[in-house]
């Protein structure tokens, strides 16, 4: 599953929300769902080797890195977007491996 990033997602976004940041509403596009929260665990530490910082519920799925492509990206993206950071957060995407589900 490819879910696109927009501009408007990036504008419509809210800081720090699991349901409507701009990545949980591509998301909701993306699976064509309402039930989307994204879950992001950021330590503050750079040398933090927590891999699975990334998760992405949708409907009753959980998604890690080890099903998204762009993971990192994902995750630096959150962190701009949440600390205010607009000037990196720009229009993306990413695809979501859904082989393992019924999605």
């Amino acid at each position: 599953m490819i879910v696109k990033v927009s501009q408007k997602d990036i504008d419509k976004g809210v800081r720090g929300s699991e349901k409507s940041c701009p990545i949980a509403l591509a998301t909701q596009r993306a699976f064509n769902t309402h039930n989307v929260d994204v879950h992001y665990n950021d330590s503050g530490d750079e040398d933090d080797n927590n891999f699975i910082k990334l998760r992405i519920k949708v409907d009753d799925e959980y998604y890690s890195h080890y099903h998204i492509d762009e993971a990192e990206h994902c995750d630096n993206f959150i962190h701009w977007f949440d600390n205010g950071e607009t000037d990196d957060c720009k229009p993306f995407e990413f695809k979501i491996d859904t082989s393992r589900t019924t999605i």
